[in-house]
């Protein structure tokens, strides 16, 4: 018993899934059980272990980022430049560097930490959880009408409460729902047996909360990174959410009332003189004062320069962003935004062979939605909202490295089916048909390259044709695994493989890896985001 315990409190999952559970244990150490020190701090103590965890991992396995690599070390290296450089108020500049710098660790930590696909299953499903359980109590909140500040609501609105849950912001509260009703409902399309039920009704659970928080920049947010991937997805699904999403903005009164709010004089009048469009404006006076480079990390619009110089949130991390890095530290934070969204999408389609193509979806427009956010809500200054969008970012990209399902130990949401007429099954073993030179090629053999296209011997895998999941029209031919990807919105399709091409798949050749390469998973290339049979 005593080695199972050791067992479990040494392994590096354990302390991941404690990471999954930040919301609960900072909202129980901040106000149930206040422990000094510890209540502040606990959350940098375990991102700390969990990245010395991943710095000896690191020294055993070659695997690289995507072409993510090159904004996130320019963003680094400003960030420590303007740091280095200002030394006048050196400790609100380590504040203001670990404010914005600190939790992106967690991008390193979920990249480099898993070893097995159903490790990540895992990581989606517990995530999802603790999410729903959150979105339950803001759908309690709302049902027992929970007292809230006179400021949540506009005055000629007809609601009279929003849901916060334990995050204690309706807007926090609606941006975490935007990033995890999505992958419930991925999970609902992915998972097997009964079990997809539970994630369809965390969904709508979720979802429900999400109306409740009354949060107009959340709703924006998740109605834009919805209907963006299905519009990647299927043309006709966006024109059905596009009206769904018209009819629910004006038949549902907690909707209609807060956009209807937005065009009231006295709202418009408030926000001009001490509201959002003020603070923005604000924000751009303080970059006009040193354009390049902006007033320094902590001078402006969150909570560090709220502590150390009285200034007010600016309602947008991006403006906050312009206003303390300057137009060079924006432009850069802006294609570091774009190319993880470029590289997860790479993920996303090239997942078309597989069960998991809903799931990766939904964490796509997940992180979207958190991205869109962004734009009018300081949402990475909340330190849970910011681990929990470069965690998962950072295991979704992790995915063409890790070990995939191998018979006799497979996940139940992507095994291949008993019968060898599911043609879901017949997809996912042809999309792992590939020969163990494949397999063996070196991880990172140029940057963002997984595998490279030397490396590969059967040639015939560079031309592989495919089409709409579940459409039979509009066929494209899909680029040779070498060729970048460099548009967002590039045709996400695939035709169903034969069966009796799956029943010939070879599974075994994912686990071979040439001497002192880590195995790539063969059901994706990283470089062009293309799946290869």
């Amino acid at each position: 018993m005593l080695d199972k315990a050791k067992a479990i409190l040494f392994h590096r999952m354990t302390w991941l899934y404690v990471l999954l559970a930040f919301p609960i244990i900072d909202y129980i150490l901040r106000n149930i059980i206040p422990i000094p020190i510890v209540s502040s701090l606990w959350d940098e103590g375990l991102l700390v272990l969990l990245l010395c965890i991943v710095v000896l991992r690191m020294l055993d396995k070659r695997r690289r980022l995507p072409s993510v690599r090159t904004p996130l070390i320019a963003f680094t290296v400003l960030g420590v430049a303007m740091f280095v450089f200002d030394m006048a108020r050196f400790g609100v500049n380590i504040e203001g560097f670990r404010a914005v710098y600190q939790y992106i660790l967690a991008f390193i930590i979920g990249f480099y930490i898993l070893d097995k696909e159903s490790e990540a299953m895992q990581l989606f499903r517990l995530f999802v959880i603790i999410g729903g359980l959150i979105g339950l109590h803001g759908v309690y909140q709302y049902i027992i009408g929970v007292e809230v500040p006179a400021s949540w609501i506009d005055a000629s609105e007809t609601v009279r409460t929003r849901s916060y849950s334990i995050v204690q912001s309706p807007n926090v509260l609606g941006s975490y729902m935007a990033l995890t009703a999505p992958i419930a409902a991925g999970l609902a399309l992915t998972d097997r047996g009964r079990r997809r039920w539970l994630w369809a009704v965390l969904a709508v659970i979720m979802l429900a909360a999400l109306v409740f928080t009354g949060s107009r920049g959340a709703w924006l947010a998740f109605g834009g990174a919805i209907g963006l991937a299905l519009l990647f997805l299927n043309r006709k699904l966006f024109i059905g959410f596009l009206i769904a999403a018209v009819l629910s903005s004006i038949f549902v009164p907690q909707i209609s009332s807060r956009f209807a709010a937005l065009f009231n004089p006295e709202y418009l009048a408030k926000s001009s003189e001490n509201g959002r469009i003020q603070r923005w404006i604000g924000a751009y006076d303080q970059m006009r004062s040193n354009p390049i480079f902006g007033t320094g990390l902590g001078h402006y619009g969150g909570a560090v320069a709220d502590r150390h110089f009285g200034t007010i949130y600016v309602d947008s991390y991006y403006f906050k962003t312009l206003a303390e890095m300057g137009l060079l530290g924006l432009g850069v934070y802006l294609w570091l935004m774009y190319m993880l969204l470029r590289n997860t999408f790479d993920i996303w389609k090239g997942s078309a062979r597989t069960r998991q193509f809903y799931l990766y979806g939904g964490i796509f427009a997940g992180l979207l939605a958190v991205i869109l956010h962004n734009g009018v809500e300081n949402i990475f200054e909340v330190p849970f909202m910011n681990t929990f969008f470069w965690l998962i970012a950072g295991v979704l990209l992790s995915l063409p490295y890790l070990k995939p399902f191998t018979p006799g130990g497979q996940d139940p949401a992507s095994a291949g089916p008993d019968s060898e007429s599911d043609p879901a099954g017949g997809r996912r073993k042809a999309g792992r048909s590939v020969t163990a030179e494949h397999v063996g090629a070196e991880a990172g053999a140029s940057a963002g390259t997984v595998p490279s296209a030397s490396t590969r011997t059967d040639r015939s895998a560079d031309t592989a044709t495919y089409a709409p999941v579940g459409t039979s029209t509009d066929t494209a031919t899909c680029a040779p695994a070498d060729t970048s990807t460099d548009t967002l919105a590039s045709t996400m399709t695939v035709t169903p493989v034969s069966d009796a091409a799956s029943g010939s798949a070879s599974d075994s050749a994912s686990d071979a890896s040439a001497a002192g390469s880590e195995a790539v998973n063969p059901g994706y290339d990283a470089k062009g985001g293309t799946a290869y049979a």
